[in-house]
């Protein structure tokens, strides 16, 4: 029997072994499990011993081997487009955030899952301009080392308006009532 998690490994089921005996009397079915263990929680062997004895104490095993392997990856659902200000920071230039909670990420046999934003664009990176998109991209790992991929488009935009500067000032007209002003004395 294979499975791909230790979820579905099948509880041990007496009642399914077939046995036959010379002489007459009830016959007694038990069974043990001994787990040979894998590379990781989802990976590994499990031999279950089912045994037959008779009244008189003879009795007859056979192993039915379960093997365990995880080999499918993670579900990582991204979300739908995102937006990000780069008008916010000096020059249209703002670090890039960390999206890795916007990912759903679920995986059949359980466990935690590694989420990584990748590079370039990678949390902390430095992202200049605007009027263009992105694509974000993760890799997922789960505890059996399976990996998945997603990514979201990003679109850079400049929402931040301009911070207008200036102060008041008196200026002296001449005998024309014309005057000079220039941009520091503004």
């Amino acid at each position: 029997v294979s499975v791909s998690c230790a979820s579905e490994v099948p509880a041990p089921n007496t009642g399914a072994v077939v046995a036959s005996d010379n002489c007459s009397g009830i016959l007694t079915v038990t069974s043990n499990d001994v787990i040979i263990p894998g590379s990781c929680a989802n990976r590994f062997t499990l031999n279950r011993t089912y045994t037959v004895s008779d009244c008189s104490g003879n009795s007859s095993s056979a192993v039915q081997v379960i093997t365990v392997n995880d080999q499918i990856g993670p579900v990582l659902t991204p979300p739908t487009t995102q937006i990000l200000d780069v008008g916010a920071g000096a020059g249209c230039t703002v670090l890039m955030p960390d999206y890795r909670s916007l990912i759903a990420a679920t995986d059949a046999c359980g466990g935690t899952i590694a989420l990584e934003q990748l590079a370039p664009n990678a949390p902390g990176s430095t992202v200049t301009g605007y009027g263009s998109a992105r694509t974000i991209s993760f890799i997922g790992t789960d505890v059996c080392g399976n990996t998945s991929t997603t990514s979201f488009t990003l679109n850079l935009v400049d929402a931040t308006a301009p911070n207008a500067v200036c102060q008041n000032i008196t200026v002296d007209l001449d005998a024309s009532g014309n005057a000079s002003i220039t941009p520091a004395m503004v």
